[in-house]
């Protein structure tokens, strides 16, 4: 006698088919939402990692007074290599104007915590014949971002910058804001100190098109722009340039742009 096993009817076959694509669907739905999370987790570690790094920098930078005028950043670095914070990674020391010398204060930031814990014993030590006092730097209310920008005056091409690195040229301003749109020819202006030629801190952008002012202050206002560990401040011209403007070789900027004195 043999025996015949019962054959599977279409309707048993078909019915097998939909639980087998069902439990598929269910599994590919579980992959998707384990790999969702999986991108939201590492998204946020990025985050972290990125909050993390700058409080890192922030917690490893000192404020230090006292400064000898005659020293210069090189004096100051070797003061605290000396003592056991070798691992300076960047001096911010404001020079007079007239003179270039120090104005006897700044910041000096490390790259270990460690480092700036010896450097803040190091308040009430001696650089030559002055004592410095050295502090943890007051918050900073001037690095806020994320705020919402100016209108922007009808048909302005021109943008105001300041809190300027002294030591920047016209060049170095232009490398730092020609991402933003073609700049004019001779548009970038640095204003100088009449007597001894140099720097004053502030200067002027103007681009080709609106766009070009419209980008650069809104990254200002949103994101921050910095020149050399200094926050600038951005905003749009509206004034029109003064005719009397000069350049660094001490040309007439008039004479040099007679058309553009008094425009945009």
């Amino acid at each position: 006698e043999n025996d015949t096993a019962p054959q599977e009817t279409e309707d048993e076959k078909n019915e097998g088919d939909e639980i087998n694509n069902a439990e598929e669907t269910t599994r590919k739905k579980r992959k998707r939402k384990r790999k969702k999370k999986e991108t939201t987790v590492t998204a946020s570690k990025d985050d972290a990692s990125a909050e993390n790094s700058l409080s890192s920098a922030q917690d490893s930078e000192v404020y230090i007074e006292g400064i000898p005028f005659d020293c210069t950043e090189e004096d100051v670095k070797i003061f605290f290599v000396s003592n056991g914070c070798q691992d300076v990674t960047q001096i911010r020391l404001p020079k007079w104007q007239d003179s270039g010398r120090l104005r006897g204060y700044g910041h000096v930031a490390f790259s270990t915590s460690a480092s700036q814990q010896k450097a803040l014993a190091l308040s009430g030590e001696y650089i030559r014949n002055r004592y410095v006092t050295i502090q943890i730097p007051k918050a900073r209310n001037d690095v806020a971002v994320n705020q919402a920008p100016p209108a922007q005056p009808p048909k302005c091409r021109t943008i105001f910058v300041k809190n300027l690195p002294y030591e920047i040229t016209e060049e170095d301003l232009e490398d730092a804001f020609r991402s933003y749109g073609k700049i004019a020819k001779g548009g970038v202006r640095l204003a100088l100190n009449s007597t001894t030629n140099l720097p004053k801190g502030f200067g002027y952008v103007e681009f080709k098109a609106t766009e070009g002012a419209f980008e650069a202050v809104t990254r200002a206002f949103s994101k921050g722009l910095f020149m050399k560990g200094r926050k600038l401040v951005v905003d749009y011209e509206e004034k029109p340039m003064k005719g009397s403007f000069r350049s660094k070789e001490g040309k007439l900027w008039k004479s040099e742009f007679p058309k553009r004195v008094g425009k945009y």
